[in-house]
């Protein structure tokens, strides 16, 4: 029987799967840091999406943060500045949401093409190497996890 901490759906190795993703990692280095084969490193990361219930692996860091498979990150000192369009807060919390880029141009009424662009900027912006690592930063930043008074439309441009 393994234990695990309460609520805790997530094998150690998904979560260290899971952790290492949100750290920004590609699976053929987690699988380095985890000592196991790519092919173990994906395979954790489908189960634990399952298990979270998240469609990519942006939702499944979100989730994983919210439902405390993953330990909150530390709060970053390089945040205090940074503020987001009502555009961009929209595109990183719809991302948490696990919503696809196809599911968020429609809602837009914008490109998949324009919706990917806008998360390159937005991750570029932030310092995330990955989306998934955008969940992390979002919360080190305190953009995601918190109430914002910015509102957003449900239309408009991302470009």
């Amino acid at each position: 029987m393994t234990i695990r901490p309460p609520g805790g759906q997530l094998s150690p190795r998904e979560r260290d799967a899971v952790r290492l993703t949100a750290d920004g990692m590609p699976p053929a280095q987690a699988a380095v840091e985890m000592g196991v084969g790519v092919g173990r490193v994906n395979d954790c990361l489908r189960n634990a999406t399952g298990k979270l219930r998240a469609h990519e692996r942006t939702g499944l860091v979100h989730r994983a943060y919210e439902q405390g498979e993953l330990d909150p990150p530390a709060p970053a000192p390089d945040g205090l500045d940074i503020v987001l369009t009502a555009d961009q807060h929209y595109l990183l919390q719809a991302r948490a949401d696990d919503q696809s880029y196809k599911a968020i141009a429609k809602i837009r009424g914008v490109r998949i093409y324009d919706v990917r662009q806008a998360e390159r900027a937005l991750m570029s912006l932030l310092g995330a190497k990955s989306p998934a690592h955008l969940m992390k930063r979002g919360r080190e930043l305190g953009l995601l996890g918190v109430q914002k008074e910015a509102s957003s439309s449900a239309a408009g441009s991302l470009r």
